[in-house]
């Protein structure tokens, strides 16, 4: 299962593999996701795997909806690894503002941070591919 936000010459793409520790008990690491992002922007290419917690996820869709509902406010995927963060930014002209960082390895490597628009009707699909992600890795209590 994957999340894609496309934008002018811009991919950003964020496959999730698997649950990295189905079996714990601990709240955070039964939410921990292995993950593979490639990002393809002019002058960089990029794929690398990063762990994101379900609930950021959920965060991340709730925000999405909200933000496309209203095209007011701000959408953040904000990951305690660090691996990936994403902010979405509603423009007046039915544009949506990406800043993004990416670094890896988590913590002390190189990090790439970059900014593209894309249409805000990309939103509705992301929002349809977070959802499919959510109903297949729900966030465990």
């Amino acid at each position: 299962m994957k999340f894609i936000i496309n934008g002018n010459e811009s991919k950003i793409q964020v496959e999730i593999l698997k649950r990295l520790y189905p079996f714990s008990t601990d709240f955070r690491d039964i939410n921990v996701l292995l993950c593979i992002v490639n990002i393809d922007i002019p002058g960089y290419t990029a794929n690398f795997p990063t762990c994101i917690l379900s609930y950021e996820l959920r965060t991340f869709y709730s925000e999405l909806k909200s933000q496309y509902e209203s095209s007011r406010g701000n959408a953040k995927l904000l990951t305690v690894e660090g691996g990936i963060n994403m902010v979405s930014i509603p423009e007046e002209d039915d544009r949506v503002k990406w800043d993004i960082e990416a670094q890896y390895p988590e913590g002390y490597g190189a990090t790439l941070s970059f900014q593209f628009y894309s249409d805000k009707n990309c939103l509705s699909d992301l929002i349809t591919q977070l959802k499919h992600i959510l109903e297949e890795y729900p966030v465990r209590e």
